[in-house]
């Protein structure tokens, strides 16, 4: 039923819902996805947790999942941001993603949403512990973001000029480096090239598709990211 179930780089459980016109359709989903998740663990030696961040486990004895697109972030982001390897191993958010109908609708909520993602951030502060102590931060998930990697992160402030549209959103997104690009059916580095120049010079005798700058929007993490649906992704994981 459109639902899907994902492993995330530190193995963190991603459950995404079917798209529901109303808020109570979720909660049944979600609590359905839980009492699942419950039957599945009944006899581990494990616990779930909804928090923000991992809690006692220190990030840097957590493996990455075995996937090509997190091996090549891994080695991109460690460089740029200096919590980057916290954010992928040991962070978990809740996300919520709107419909629009229009560039003017979408423009309008693009704009309500940025404006909106402190105060969600600061009300759903879920991630105080590190390491088996406080860090000093109500949300360490946020921090691991502001430190991960200025180029793809943040808020848009660039947007903030008072132009929320397609056409800036767009300008931003090609200016960005790709972390990777499809070759033969493999992922490889990007090594730096953003997806304006791929479209402008190539890159080797080929050049980007359609495919190929939707993989590129996958990997921008702004606070709201706009693709086909608008995501706000400021959030700490937390209970029900």
């Amino acid at each position: 039923d459109a639902e899907s179930i994902t492993l995330e780089p530190g193995g963190q459980v991603e459950y995404a819902t079917p798209p529901r016109r109303r808020l109570v359709d979720i909660e049944i989903d979600v609590r359905r996805h839980l009492g699942e998740l419950q039957t599945v663990t009944d006899t581990w030696d494990a616990h779930l947790l909804e928090t923000g961040f991992t809690p006692i486990q220190d990030c840097e004895s957590i493996a990455v999942i075995p996937k090509g697109r997190y091996r090549i972030m891994d080695s991109y982001l460690r460089p740029r941001g200096q919590l980057a390897h916290e954010m992928m191993r040991g962070s978990t958010s809740v996300q919520v993603s709107f419909d629009y109908h229009s560039a003017q609708d979408c423009a309008q909520k693009l704009e309500a949403t940025i404006g909106l993602t402190p105060v969600v951030t600061a009300l759903l502060a879920n991630s105080p512990l590190s390491k088996g102590r406080a860090n000093d931060s109500l949300s360490y998930r946020t921090r691991c973001w502001q430190q991960t990697d200025p180029d793809r992160t943040g808020l848009l402030t660039l947007l903030k000029e008072g132009e929320y549209s397609f056409e800036a959103y767009l300008r931003w997104a090609l200016s960005v480096p790709m972390m990777f690009m499809h070759r033969e059916g493999q992922l490889v580095e990007a090594k730096g090239l953003t997806f304006g120049q791929w479209m402008e010079e190539g890159a080797d005798g080929c050049w980007p598709g359609m495919d190929d700058f939707e993989l590129h929007l996958t990997s921008l993490f702004p606070e709201v990211r706009l693709k086909k649906y608008i995501e706000l992704r400021g959030a700490d994981n937390g209970s029900l």
